[in-house]
């Protein structure tokens, strides 16, 4: 998620109800394919429902393409409210 978070730097985040979440967002998450990766940091870019259920489309600050995916509600661990940021010049 650079440049937004760096590599040593901790996010704070809280739990949440998929339906608050929004288009901007900053979600933590398991991976939708590869479920060994898991707390994904990335941006809501794209909120769907199908059949009741939430859909998030997500992509990292540094990377220009969409992710593949959409994650389920049931792989988001929460929303990003904050970051505790890790001074690299020392």
């Amino acid at each position: 998620m650079s440049p937004t978070f760096g590599e040593n730097d901790l996010v704070l985040w809280v739990s949440v109800n998929p339906s608050e979440l929004r288009v901007g967002d900053i979600i933590i998450f398991q991976h939708p394919t590869m479920p060994e990766i898991d707390n994904v940091v990335h941006r809501v870019i794209e909120v769907q429902v199908d059949a009741g259920k939430y859909l998030f489309r997500t992509r990292g600050d540094n990377f220009s393409g969409l992710d593949r995916y959409y994650i389920p509600e049931a792989n988001v661990h929460g929303l990003i409210i904050g970051a505790v940021y890790h001074d690299n010049s020392r």
